[in-house]
């Protein structure tokens, strides 16, 4: 119907590694296959790994453990387009630290609304676009960036 809410575009990031592309390629046929609610995992997985390789890409170091959420906060103050593109305009580093936040939800959804994990309650179809859209979203912008 022509109210049905459609994903955004995968993305196809410059800054990858074998497992992001593997990763990208899952959620994909996870959403295809299986709807939206089983691609939310997948994609919180192919941001995770997409932020790990821009920071491995630049030499920006975390543990084996960051968070996805910490993981964008380094590469916020790390990474030199990044920073730039936030130290020339206060409104889009204040969309970037609103992006944090969108991240940190979307982590606690994965856990907790999704099917990441044995969970009763789970999002439902509109609201597993939206957390894919934003994150698809999160990764143009950030691909748009690092790779100008």
């Amino acid at each position: 119907s022509d109210s049905e809410i459609h994903p955004v575009e995968d993305p196809n990031p410059q800054v990858t590694s074998a497992v992001v592309r593997r990763a990208l390629l899952a959620a994909q046929n996870s959403l295809a296959t299986s709807g939206a609610i089983s691609a939310v995992d997948r994609v919180h997985t192919d941001i995770h790994r997409y932020v790990e390789s821009i920071c491995d890409e630049n030499n920006i170091k975390y543990g084996k453990d960051t968070s996805i959420t910490s993981l964008y906060k380094l590469l916020r103050e790390n990474h030199p387009k990044i920073k730039s593109i936030s130290n020339n305009s206060p409104e889009i580093d204040r969309i970037f630290k609103a992006l944090s936040t969108i991240i940190d939800s979307i982590n606690t959804l994965r856990n907790h609304y999704s099917v990441a994990h044995p969970n009763d309650n789970l999002l439902d179809d509109g609201e597993a676009i939206l957390v894919i859209n934003s994150i698809r979203t999160i990764m143009h912008f950030l691909d748009s960036v690092v790779n100008k």
